[in-house]
């Protein structure tokens, strides 16, 4: 088992639980408590909701790759998680966001969060590839499960059986930020990334959280004059 290292807690759920979940949140600043809170909350939940934690396994903190390598590793060596659940140190967690991205039983998806400043595009994408770039998403259904080709990695569910596989590094940046890369190389495995549009997350910032309402009071004022996307060599 993984040791419970940065949230300090190991639980499991009732007998019958269907996936047993790694929890990993690399940081490379540091460890917020509002969000913190917001998090264990939701590990508690899934905890009751058919998910059996085999351990926290989030590094010390380093360079958001390397980070993630790391925890790969451990999750792979170490334990017999059926997927891992990442969640960045400065998001805010609904309570049953892992619950949701669990039972979806996918190998591959994500909620949605904001970028923290203007004009808060969310960090969902569909690739162009064509132009070779990331497009982000603006508008789509209320609490559906629907394919798309990007994410962050604030609030993302990946499956062990995907993650063994990938070849070693499992994240680098290549041509975008390491998670964009990430989510090309699982397509090129065949793996579809879905995005649970009910699970809405927060992104800390200065006076408050940023959320989806932020970025629709923008996009409904007309305040996009543009359409927001990643080129290569461009982080999230």
């Amino acid at each position: 088992m993984v040791p419970a290292t940065r949230l300090g807690i190991c639980v499991s759920s009732p007998a019958g639980a269907r996936v047993k979940v790694a929890f990993v949140s690399p940081t490379y600043g540091p460890i917020e408590s509002a969000a913190i809170r917001t998090q264990r909350a939701a590990i508690m939940h899934a905890a009751s909701h058919g998910v059996t934690w085999v351990g926290d396994a989030s590094p010390e903190r380093m360079a958001f790759a390397a980070a993630r390598n790391i925890a790969v590793d451990a999750v792979l060596t170490g334990t017999d998680a059926d997927a891992i659940f990442w969640c960045d140190s400065d998001v805010i967690l609904p309570p049953d966001a892992i619950s949701k991205l669990a039972a979806a039983q996918l190998d591959f998806v994500t909620g949605i969060y904001c970028q923290r400043s203007q004009p808060y595009w969310p960090l969902i994408a569909h690739f162009n590839r064509q132009k070779g770039t990331f497009n982000w998403w603006t508008q789509w259904p209320e609490q559906v499960l629907a394919p798309v080709d990007g994410c962050g990695f604030g609030c993302v569910l990946t499956s062990t059986k995907m993650l063994r596989q990938m070849d070693a590094p499992w994240f680098a940046f290549t041509k975008f930020s390491e998670d964009f890369d990430f989510c090309l190389k699982a397509a090129a495995l065949g793996y579809q990334l879905y995005v649970d549009t009910g699970v809405l997350c927060g992104h800390l910032a200065d006076p408050k959280p940023v959320t989806l309402s932020d970025f629709a009071a923008v996009r409904d004022s007309g305040g996009l004059d543009h359409h927001g996307s990643i080129r290569p060599n461009s982080a999230a």
